[in-house]
Order: C-alpha cells, then structure tokens, then sequence
C-alpha cells in the first residue's frame, strides 16, 4: 500500500515534469517502462526483501539492512560503470566499520 502511495504522490510531479509522456513519439514504451520498474525491481523486490528480514534474527536483519548500500555501491560500480569516487569509498569503509562494530558488540 505504501508502494501504491508513493507512486499516486509523485505521479503528478513526473507528469509535470514531462517523465511520464514523451515530448515526441508513442507513450506506450514510456507507460510500459515505468510499470515494469513500479513493479518488478519496487514492489516485487522489497516485497521479499521485508519478507526475508522477518524470518532472520534481529541482529542479521540490522547487518543486511546495513549492507544494502555497500551492495548497491559495489554493483553500481561493477556492472553499471560507476566511478569510484573518494567519498563512496570513504562511505563505504565507514559503514562496514560501522557493521563490524555492531557485529563485535553483539557477537
């Protein structure tokens, strides 16, 4: 439901800002790209995501939520051609010390 929210509050901002109907050309291709992603990789995606965290412990809940950014920095950077920049790496070193001190005081 939170999904379906999201997507009725920022469809009219899309729309105004010309993301929705292309300026030239057939919307179908538009409507259907923009389905597909509302759908699959959102809806679906953390659908199961969720789904998984409540069958784990707590504490591996926390870790993977936390290791969700450094997942997406690394794919980011390995299949889409990302830059490597100071500050991902910076962010990403802070957060798995972040990780490995919550693993440490739980553990």
């Amino acid at each position: 439901m939170k999904i379906t929210t999201g997507l009725l509050c920022l469809l009219p901002l899309a729309v105004a800002e010309g993301g929705v109907l292309p300026a030239d050309g057939d919307p179908v291709p538009t409507a259907a790209a923009l389905l597909f992603l509302g759908t699959v990789p959102t809806l679906f995606a953390y659908r199961w995501y969720f789904a998984g965290l409540a069958t784990v412990p707590g504490a591996t809940a926390a870790v993977l939520v936390l290791l969700e950014p450094a997942t997406a920095a690394v794919l980011a950077t390995a299949c889409f051609g990302e830059p490597l920049t100071p500050a991902l790496l910076a962010g990403s070193a802070l957060l798995l010390t972040a990780i490995a001190a919550l693993t440490r005081e739980t553990g």
